[in-house]
């Protein structure tokens, strides 16, 4: 019963997610922002309040120019509602490009938006943090810290030269759905790990992390980072090219989804055995790997969970190591010393491997389908090899000073540019592969990898898969309410609310005491939940059924069969 009741949950998951995309309609209070004057984007939507306080339009969108430049001289501090968008892609048409303003004393502002309260939509924006002189002054483009149960949304958005994070998780139970998105540059001279997509760090929570159709180009680090509890985690159709080091961070993944997806060259640095020993990528004396968890330690214990109650699905995904990289790893093995030597990464460690074929510890756990095979991509894109391979020089020769590996567009450097500002569009490479068995790969018969990069294909997928969840107001405490009906013949409805993620039993007895069904028993979302109890099997009589909530307390409440 438990493992049906589990596989139905995770239906009922899916079912969830089932809704079309929310529109970005207009509504009367949209309001356009100038590009104009510099710091317009902060300073407007920053000070459109009332002399009270209180924002003067609380349901705005606020919408920016095509075709414009627009310099933020200080965040956006925003502890309401947010939604900056732009019209929808028209032509080639650029996208507003935001990026960060030399100020009088000549720094710059390190954060975009700081969020501490409300939700958050990001549509079709081009977001930098290298200001014009090729500085990287952005750590931070969307900063989450103090919110709870708040949701961020970020469609065809790009993430360009954050040097620490591009999207910083914080707060409790926050949904975060990233969509149709390139992060690209995301990289700093003074450290290998820092240049992240999507962080969840320290003892912050959520709901769920959605990463669906986004390209992650030439990045210093992890892709995602979750280092405590995620409710739900999909990672589908991305394609990963170029990292230094490994792309995830996902050491106590609860329940989730690594599909469809492309990792091409990650973790290039390779690792030196005192680095593996030190655990600087993986843990466990264990060279790291791009798959890789490990049992749930703190979180099992936090929210009572057990391995068996995870449930994680790693399918055909391709990854690939190109020959450059593999070639300069073998050179650097033949000249060093033996402590310089550099173990390459591997698909899945021995530790992980095990997890996934030890089926009475790790029931959910499934592998299959993931394969090394060389996408063929476009030689505008491999280009980047050799420049990641001399930071990988350098940072392993302690010549690195302020080099960095990014993606310089052709004509920033006709112009004498040193680095992507001005950011330049439409893309100028291209990461649409040539290898046709990856174009139908995917476990819905699609191309391997971010869709965008075969708009027909994307079409079908955004009918049939991409959509956006709605999420439920959590509930702010446990509760079990009475049956209804009650008396009941033969079936009756039970609900009960639930304020946090965890593991759940609801169980039925007779008056004598002794179990007779067990109708929940197992990870449950938190929020508002119904199970129904069919009694055409059992006499009439009296029966109580009881709740274990996930704090270990219990609630019992009576209900009556009446045949």
């Amino acid at each position: 019963m438990r493992k049906i009741f589990t596989l139905l949950f995770l239906g009922a998951m899916v079912a969830l997610f089932t809704e079309p995309i929310q529109s970005f309609a207009q509504t009367a209070d949209t309001i356009y922002v100038n590009a104009t004057p510099v710091g317009n984007v902060n300073n407007f939507i920053q000070g459109d309040t009332l002399t009270n306080g209180q924002r003067a339009h609380p349901n705005a969108v606020y919408k920016l120019y095509d075709d414009s430049l627009y310099y933020f001289t200080g965040a956006i501090n925003a502890n309401y509602n947010l939604t900056i968008v732009a019209p929808p892609a028209s032509g080639n048409n650029t996208p507003p490009e935001i990026v960060p303003a030399i100020l009088s004393d000549g720094s710059s502002p390190n954060h975009f938006i700081n969020v501490t309260h409300g939700n958050v939509t990001l549509k079709r924006l081009y977001m930098s943090g290298v200001r014009p002189d090729e500085q990287l002054a952005g750590s931070i483009c969307l900063n989450v810290s103090g919110d709870s149960d708040a949701v961020f949304r970020t469609d065809s958005c790009v993430f360009d030269g954050w040097w620490y994070q591009a999207v910083s998780g914080g707060g409790k139970r926050n949904s975060y759905f990233i969509t149709n998105c390139i992060f690209q540059n995301n990289m700093s001279h003074t450290g290998w790990f820092l240049g992240q997509a999507m962080a969840q760090e320290g003892s912050t929570t959520s709901d769920t992390i959605w990463m669906v159709n986004n390209t992650l180009f030439c990045n210093n680090s992890y892709a995602l980072v979750e280092t405590y509890y995620n409710q739900y985690t999909r990672f589908e159709h991305n394609t990963v090219f170029l990292t230094a080091v490994n792309p995830f961070f996902l050491p106590q993944l609860i329940n989730g989804d690594i599909k469809d997806n492309i990792f091409y060259g990650a973790l290039a640095e390779g690792q030196r055995q005192i680095e593996i020993q030190g655990g600087w990528f993986d843990w466990d004396g264990l060279p790291s790997s791009t798959i890789s968890f490990d049992t749930l330690s703190n979180v099992g214990a936090d929210y009572h969970l057990t391995e068996s109650d995870r449930h994680i699905n790693v399918e055909n995904n391709a990854y690939f190591w190109p020959s450059a990289i593999t070639t300069f790893w073998t050179n650097v093995n033949d000249t060093a010393s033996a402590a310089n030597h550099l173990t390459p990464p591997n698909w899945m460690n021995s530790r992980t491997y095990t997890m996934f074929n030890d089926k009475t510890m790790w029931p959910h756990f499934n592998a299959a389908g993931n394969d090394s095979v060389d996408p063929g991509f476009p030689s505008s894109a491999l280009s980047q090899i050799d420049t990641l391979l001399n930071y990988v020089y350098l940072t392993r020769t302690g010549g690195l000073g302020t080099y960095l590996w990014w993606y310089i567009p052709p004509s920033n450097i006709a112009a004498g540019e040193n680095g992507p500002y001005p950011p330049v569009w439409p893309l100028t490479y291209s990461l649409a592969y040539s290898n046709t068995s990856l174009q139908s790969a995917g476990t819905d018969g699609l191309a391997l990898g971010d869709l965008n990069w075969f708009p027909s294909q994307l079409s079908k997928f955004e009918l049939t898969a991409v959509k956006t969840p709605t999420v439920q107001q959590v509930p702010s405490s446990y509760s079990l309410s009475q049956n209804y009906p009650n008396p009941f013949n033969p079936t009756t409805r039970i609900d009960y609310s639930l304020k946090e993620m965890g593991k759940v039993s609801i169980i039925v007895y007779d008056v004598l005491g002794e179990e007779v069904a067990t109708l929940v028993n197992g990870v449950e979302a938190a929020g508002q939940h119904s199970v129904t109890f069919n009694a055409s099997r059992f006499a009439s009589g009296v029966y109580f059924y009881s709740m274990t909530m996930p704090d270990g307390l219990t609630m019992t409440k009576k209900m009556i069969l009446m045949k």
